[in-house]
């Protein structure tokens, strides 16, 4: 009673609608009932659901852009979340390549995961890094789903989130270097 005694009446009369309040417009979507569906299909399954609420906002992704780098480097980690870097995997996709595994450690087929975090070459420089900053844990860096940076810029400080994605940043950056032939510049890196 006391929540209907506070609800204020309009002035003016208008007619009762539905509202979608999953929508800042109150407008149903297909794109925000897509959203929503995956993020109940996601705490179905045990997720936690991290960078999506089932009201529609996505803190993750607002901190994400928040953070204190260069444009740039935001827009290298928005193609790496949503598999936008021209690895072997993606070129061999678009028949640009016949080949997917990594030029730089032949260990695996390179797609934007391996380029950035589980490639030797991104492995070496993140040790070195280590040694300047206080990173993540390993496990952290770990491929759980698409969208595993922005989870695991949604639960470090700030700080460490800019240094994460400058780091991934520079392992691509060195990747290309070798790729192109200038060669393996570890310190170089660490001391850029």
């Amino acid at each position: 009673m006391e929540a209907i005694c506070k609800t204020k009446i309009p002035q003016m009369p208008l007619e009762d609608s539905f509202a979608w309040h999953y929508e800042k417009s109150g407008c149903f979507s297909v794109r925000s009932a897509y959203k929503l569906g995956v993020e109940l299909c996601d705490l179905e399954k045990g997720g936690t659901g991290s960078s999506t609420r089932p009201d529609g906002s996505r803190p993750a992704l607002k901190r994400f852009w928040s953070l204190k780098v260069p444009q740039k480097i935001k827009v290298f980690a928005w193609r790496l979340i949503h598999g936008g870097l021209a690895t072997r995997v993606n070129k061999r996709v678009r028949n640009l390549e016949t080949i997917s595994n990594c030029e730089v450690c032949g260990m695996e087929d390179e797609d934007e995961h391996h380029a950035v975090v589980r490639c030797d070459l991104a492995a070496v420089l993140r040790a070195e890094m280590r040694k300047s900053w206080n990173l993540p844990l390993e496990e952290e860096y770990r491929f759980t789903r698409p969208e595993w940076l922005l989870e695991l810029v949604g639960h470090i400080r700030p700080e460490r989130a800019v240094q994460v994605l400058l780091l991934l940043w520079r392992s691509w950056y060195s990747r290309n270097e070798v790729v192109h032939g200038k060669g393996i510049f570890i310190m170089g890196s660490v001391k850029f």
